[in-house]
C-alpha cells in the first residue's frame, strides 16, 4: 500500500475532480448528490510489520458534494490519533437518513413490519444532519426549505467521523 499509494490515489483523486467538474460545469451538481465512503474508516498506524493501516471502527471519513449539501464545509472531527470520533459525531443511519432527505424522501416513512418489529432504510434511528444541508427560509415565518443553489454548489465537501451499529447513541 505504502509503495503504490500516491498512484492508487492519482486512479481515483484525479476522476473524481474531474466528475465534480463536468457536473458543475454543466450545471448538474446542485442537483446530483455524490457520496464517496466506506463501511469503515483506517487508523493512522498499522499494528506489527504490516505495508498500511488498520481498519477503524470508531471514526471515518466521507465525501458529499452537491445535491444541497453545503459546499466547503467540514463536519466533525477526532481525537488527536486519528481514531475516535469526538466532535459532531454522526453515525451511519444518521448519514443514510440525511442522504434520502436529500433526495426528497423521509426516512421515517419507509417503515415496514416484519416478524412483529419495525425495519426501515435507517434501521431503526437515524435523524437527518441539518448541519450539513444549504437551507432558505421560504416566504416571512415560513418553514425553512432546501433549494438547491449556489450555496449548495461547491465543488468542496466535508468529513464526516461515523459510529458503528455497535456504538452507543449519546
Amino acid at each position: 500500500l505504502k509503495k503504490g499509494h500516491a498512484s492508487n490515489a492519482m486512479e481515483v483523486d484525479k476522476p473524481m475532480a474531474g466528475l465534480l467538474r463536468d457536473l458543475k460545469q454543466r450545471g448538474l451538481l446542485e442537483d446530483t448528490l455524490v457520496f464517496w465512503g466506506g463501511e469503515f474508516g483506517r487508523t493512522p498506524v498499522s499494528q506489527g510489520s504490516r505495508d498500511g493501516r488498520d481498519h477503524n471502527p470508531h471514526a471515518c471519513s466521507m465525501f458529499f458534494a452537491g445535491g444541497g449539501v453545503k459546499g466547503g464545509l467540514r463536519y466533525g472531527a477526532t481525537d488527536d490519533y486519528g481514531y475516535y470520533a469526538v466532535q459532531d459525531k454522526m453515525h451511519f443511519s444518521d448519514g443514510h437518513a440525511t442522504i434520502l432527505h436529500l433526495m426528497g424522501m423521509d426516512h421515517e416513512r419507509l417503515t415496514y413490519k416484519y416478524a412483529g418489529r419495525d425495519f426501515r432504510l435507517t434501521n431503526i434511528a437515524g435523524r437527518v444532519v441539518d448541519d450539513i444541508i444549504a437551507w432558505v427560509s421560504i416566504g416571512e415565518g415560513g418553514p425553512a426549505a432546501f433549494r438547491p443553489g449556489r450555496e449548495a454548489t461547491g465543488c468542496c465537501a466535508f468529513r464526516v467521523p461515523c459510529r458503528l451499529e455497535s456504538e452507543s447513541r449519546d
